[in-house]
């Protein structure tokens, strides 16, 4: 569930405004914008609005979906008959939550979504190279990939059918044939995650590096969002590829936007100098970033929500949302989950109809119910059904990163029956995690969701003995059962 956006006019305009300088034809400079704020006051959302800004304002044939659910788009739904128009990549930090938890490489967990906007970009860069057709650039793609297939030429199954190829081989669309892979496979770990960043920031040289216009067009434009940039104090090679990534983007002045988003107190507070508040805060006293291409978006509550409360709610009387409104005080979050528990609670409606107004008591029931965000998202769990909550708890025990399958495992280990759909109901309608389009890789779609896990997890009779040495034990199993 995701309430209308609305009161960020301003903050939009600011973003509209350095996309427009990385994406000058004549004098196109790299854009650094990091939007900084407290949790929940709509960071991630800002950035999506502006994927939607430039999907409906700047793609013209509809390569790209209008929207996005997670960073990036799902690449099920783009259009791969039409030229890409712009780039958009996509990675989240990953939010360990607790010790035991899956630790992030975001950039290798998001290679995959890479992938499919690089070969884009590459088809598009030989159709203004050689002045052919889409259609007949595919093609001649398709006969020089590994696959040599030209059946389906355009579409979804063949570049995932490239993309698949680049990936496996250890390489990411390099663009030559002469990547040294007996090398790669002997390279310890760490070398391997610095060699992966490396080569991926060689293929956005390759995509992004200006080079002198010809009469055939002009470069591609393209955005790189880092969500939740303060988890790179847990992911170190995040951090290095962000440091990476502004230091070439903006040396080479490649028309590339770079996107951040930051929790407030963590940005001015890290003294780490291996996050990426510390790189950030190097680059601009060393003078690599300044007003002419690095911009700050202090994001704060919005003034007003009512727009979103009446798209959702718009039987609710105006003094009634008056006072809800009050309660959220200007945190996107807040009331969103404030809507969800009253859409779940009919019997604070009039007639048991949510598109009426409330009745009396069910306006004094959520507003004693709701003043705590916390407690308000606790009490959805409780309401959701008992396979959905045990999946979530389960999840939660993993950290707030976690494998469906490993999950689902666990749940047949444990509870001594077959799990139903309980993960996916937990993602829709529930919008409890969220899942990667391609991975079974899941994570809490919120931190306090991970919270509300944690807390509710001893409360239910099913795992109220599910402790850490129960875990563990049951984790050995699930592994061992795999080998």
């Amino acid at each position: 569930m995701s309430m209308e956006f609305c009161g960020r006019d301003s903050e939009i305009s600011e973003i509209v405004e350095r996309w427009e300088r990385a994406n000058n034809n004549k004098n196109s400079s790299a854009q650094v914008v990091v939007i900084k704020g407290e949790p929940g006051f709509g960071k991630t959302r800002l950035a999506k609005e502006f994927f939607r800004h430039l999907s409906t304002k700047h793609d013209s044939g509809n390569h790209w979906p209008d929207t996005i659910e997670d960073v990036n788009p799902d690449t099920k739904e783009c259009n791969y008959e039409v030229p890409i128009p712009f780039f958009w990549w996509g990675i989240r930090g990953f939010d360990p939550g607790k010790e035991n938890a899956i630790r992030g490489d975001a950039v290798a967990a998001y290679n995959f979504d890479l992938a499919p906007g690089l070969i884009a970009l590459k088809v598009r860069s030989k159709m203004r190279e050689t002045g052919k057709s889409l259609a007949k650039v595919w093609t001649e793609f398709a006969v020089h990939s590994v696959s040599g297939s030209i059946s389906a030429a355009i579409g979804y199954d063949a570049i995932m059918d490239f993309a698949t190829a680049a990936i496996e081989s250890g390489k990411i669309l390099k663009g030559h044939k002469n990547s040294n892979l007996n090398d790669e496979a002997r390279l310890a770990k760490d070398e391997k995650q610095n060699y992966l960043i490396d080569m991926i920031i060689n293929d956005l040289e390759r995509a992004f590096k200006p080079r002198i216009l010809s009469s055939k067009g002009d470069k591609t434009p393209g955005v790189i969002l880092i969500d939740d940039a303060q988890f790179s104090t847990t992911d170190g090679n995040l951090t290095d590829f962000a440091e990476k990534l502004m230091d070439k983007a903006v040396k080479q002045d490649w028309p590339v936007l770079i996107l951040v988003t930051h929790w407030r107190s963590e940005l001015e507070s890290t003294s780490d100098e291996r996050s990426f508040a510390g790189v950030l805060k190097s680059a601009i006293s060393d003078g690599k970033l300044h007003h002419e291409n690095f911009h700050e978006i202090d994001l704060k509550g919005v003034d007003d929500l009512s727009k979103a409360f009446e798209k959702a709610l718009p039987g609710v009387k105006k003094d009634q949302r008056n006072k809800l409104l009050e309660h959220a005080g200007g945190n996107p979050r807040h009331l969103e989950q404030i809507i969800a528990y009253l859409k779940e609670n009919e019997d604070f409606f009039d007639d048991y109809d949510t598109t009426k107004a409330l009745t009396d008591e069910g306006l004094d029931e959520a507003l004693e119910e709701t003043h705590d965000i916390q407690k308000v998202v606790l009490k959805r769990l409780r309401k959701a059904p008992i396979d959905v909550q045990e999946a979530v708890c389960i999840a939660s025990t993993l950290g707030a990163r976690f494998i469906t399958d490993i999950v689902e495992e666990l749940m047949t280990s444990h509870l001594e029956r077959e799990p139903k759909d309980s993960l996916g109901q937990a993602a829709n309608p529930y919008s409890m995690i969220r899942t990667q389009n391609i991975t079974k890789v899941a994570e809490f779609a919120e931190r306090i969701f991970f919270k509300a896990a944690e807390k509710r997890r001893p409360k239910l009779s099913s795992l109220k003995d599910f402790d850490e040495h129960r875990l563990n034990q049951a984790l050995k199993e699930v592994l061992k059962s795999r080998l």
